[in-house]
């Protein structure tokens, strides 16, 4: 028994000793998260490689990013300062989850995440080496704040063998993705990308997170099985144009490979035996014309849910406004005439009830027509997302006061014109258009069930929608007693028309970020400019300063909302991240060299990019001339990049310099068009 107590006393007394011969600095710690630096082992082996690695951990409810950050954040950064003849690698970065914060979809970790770094020692390494990072990475929930720690460890170096390697760094590489070596392929597909996977990658649980600056779509892509054992990703597209390759990270199984695509050498169509969906397999992925089954809800309780949810779009910041407005025209109708009153909010719940089945039917027929689709599907078109950004402004407008027509907006909005009976109809049918962005409790449930359960089915879940929509607004109307609740007509109804103005303003905000996230930041200037003249309009038509103003600023709006509107996937030349050094290889080589200076915030970068260097014509210029195409992204801030800038006498971004073989490099215009860039290329 003495010795049994000595081994385990002398046990717990090794246990401190060991778990010390891995080095970790001191840690950072904030409310939101906890980071520390870590290495592999107690000393470095000159010459060889020795692996570093920042770990965070994320307290609940927080995360942070991944390279990709997906459609909102900021990747970890690590800036090293290593001895002499050190060099820091890439970090090696972890498989992603998908997280949504509503239809915002982000690529990062909760919990704890570990981000090696392999560190090369030099060979003549001796004494002491002292690794100095400073990280910065964000921590968000609810909100974003950003992190930063600088963080330190001394290790011996020693020409001896490396103690076991510590666990904690291998937890991480071990969640690091395999390279898989062999190129897959892809083709274009509607609008949407799609990879071929071979059968060695295919498992029943799959997962793609791309890379690459918004070239493809975030969200969970679609995994269609073909034949020959091959499983298609279908893969939205992003508002970047792809390039040649296409890279992401596939989750299959319990494993995870970082994969590149090449495009397929043809089109391949539908009846292509490597692609064509074949039914008769087994195989783990959704087939693309499947039918969502019908949940386990039943007809009583799908109808009710619809119920349900139609009463709470009411509260929906949309609707609102639009309900508030006509309950205020109301009140002032039935101090006149309480059947008329009545009859109005009949004719408002016929209009909310109509336009609920008109859009079911339409779905329905869309469905069964091969579309896969659901609620709000018109959101994933561009062109209604604009019209739909105009009408909440010219909504808003008017409920502002800037101006009322009559046989526009001014029966729906405005109280004084109220007394059209076909206005409270109307009023019914923008109600619900100004609905359709919104799902609220209840309602994903029932419409999910009509649509995978028959049309009649289908159709009385939408039907039930509308009657909960109208049915507060119909009880008001034709009860007495609930009338006579109701605040007498005031000056307090046109302070209350102006308030609601402003979530009209910010849902039309809304639908223009949408409308950049599915078509590019060039739309959502595009889209800005398309309001601003609407507004333009609208005051003149409020001040009566003339038809034809108001027809040319008009026709301007609908320009510039059909270029907001308008397709943005163009090609791109095959492009290297610029650095002084990669530029002075490449003219020692007696290379042609076009370094395109730009950032993300850059609206002019966009327009160029987009109408210029993303053309087909424009990258084949590049591949003619065999021009190497270098990228300067200026985005963050970068001190290499800045005095490059100046060294050329500029301050800010564009600027493209071209650099022939031989000669003094060019200077191209900020607005670049094609003939200059030709015109210069083909010298």
């Amino acid at each position: 028994m003495p010795r049994l107590f000595l081994f385990l006393l002398c046990l717990l007394l090794w246990m401190p000793a060991a778990r010390a011969a891995y080095p970790e600095s001191a840690a950072v710690t904030s409310e939101q998260s906890k980071a520390w630096l870590i290495g592999e082992g107690g000393h470095i082996t000159p010459g060889k490689p020795y692996m570093a690695a920042l770990v965070i951990e994320m307290n609940p409810g927080w995360h942070t990013y991944w390279i990709n950050p997906g459609d909102t954040g900021l990747p970890t950064l690590i800036h090293w300062d290593l001895p002499e003849g050190y060099k820091a690698g890439p970090i090696h970065w972890p498989t992603p989850e998908r997280i949504l914060t509503g239809t915002i979809v982000s690529l990062g970790y909760h919990g704890r995440v570990v981000l090696p770094v392999p560190i090369s020692p030099s060979e003549e390494a001796k004494g002491t080496a002292h690794l100095s990072a400073k990280a910065e990475w964000l921590a968000c929930a609810d909100i974003c704040i950003r992190e930063t720690g600088a963080f330190e460890l001394d290790l011996p170096v020693a020409d001896t063998p490396q103690e076991p390697f510590n666990p904690l760094i291998k937890e991480g590489l071990d969640n690091v993705p395999q390279l898989y070596k062999t190129p897959l392929e892809w083709q274009v597909q509607d609008d949407a990308y799609q990879i071929i996977v071979p059968p060695e990658l295919t498992d029943n649980r799959m997962d793609f997170f791309p890379l690459g600056d918004s070239v493809m779509g975030n969200g969970k892509p679609r995994f269609t099985p073909a034949r020959e054992g091959n499983t298609l990703i279908t893969v939205a597209k992003g508002y970047t144009p792809a390039g040649d390759t296409l890279e992401g990270v596939l989750v299959s199984g319990q494993k995870a490979y970082l994969i590149s695509a090449l495009p397929a050498p043809a089109a391949v169509t539908g009846d292509s035996p490597n692609l064509t969906p074949d039914a008769a397999q087994a195989s783990p992925a959704i087939p693309p014309d499947a039918k969502p089954s019908a949940p386990s809800l039943g007809l009583f309780s799908a109808l009710l849910f619809a119920l349900l949810g139609g009463l709470i779009l009411n509260a929906m910041p949309c609707v609102l406004p639009v309900l508030a407005l006509k309950l205020m025209a109301l009140t002032k109708k039935a101090a006149s005439s309480r059947r008329e009153a009545a009859l109005h909010g009949v004719l408002y719940a016929l209009g909310v009830v109509a336009s609920f089945v008109a859009l079911g039917g339409l779905l329905v027929a869309l469905q069964h027509g091969g579309k896969a689709i659901g609620w709000g599907f018109q959101l994933q078109s561009p062109s209604f997302v604009m019209f739909l950004a105009a009408v909440f402004t010219l909504a808003a407008l008017n409920f502002s006061g800037v101006f009322s027509i009559p046989m526009l907006f001014g029966r729906l909005a405005a109280p004084s014109a109220q007394d059209s009976r076909s206005g409270s109809f109307l009023t019914g049918t923008l109600a619900v258009l100004v609905a359709t962005p919104c799902t609220v409790p209840f309602m994903a449930p029932a419409v999910g069930y009509g649509l995978g359960s028959s049309p009649l089915h289908a159709m009385l879940v939408f039907l039930f929608l509308g009657l909960g929509m109208a049915l507060p607004f119909l009880l008001v109307a034709l009860w007495p007693r609930a009338l006579a609740l109701l605040p007498r007509p005031g000056a307090w109804m046109e302070t209350m028309r102006q308030l609601f103005a402003f979530p009209l303003y910010g849902a039309a905000m809304w639908l223009l970020w949408l409308l950049a996230s599915q078509n590019g930041l060039l739309s959502l200037a595009f889209g800005m400019a398309a309001l601003l003249f609407l507004a333009m309009a609208a005051w003149v038509a409020g001040r009566r300063l003339g038809r034809m103003r108001i027809v040319l600023l008009f026709f301007a709006s609908l320009w510039m909302m059909y270029s907001a509107t308008a397709p943005r996937h163009a090609s791109a030349p095959a492009i290297e991240p610029f650095s002084p050094a990669r530029l002075e290889e490449l003219r020692r080589e007696g290379k042609p060299v076009f370094v395109n200076a730009t950032a993300a915030w850059c609206l002019t970068c966009k327009f160029n990019e987009m109408n210029t260097l993303g053309r087909s014509n424009a990258k084949a210029l590049f591949e003619r001339r065999g021009v190497a195409y270098l990228l300067a992204d200026w985005t963050r801030q970068d001190g290499e990049i800045t005095r490059y800038l100046q060294s050329f006498g500029r301050q800010g971004v564009p600027m493209y310099v071209f650099y022939p073989p031989q000669g003094e490099p060019v200077l191209l215009p900020q607005f670049l068009t094609y003939e200059a860039l030709e015109q210069t290329l083909e010298r």
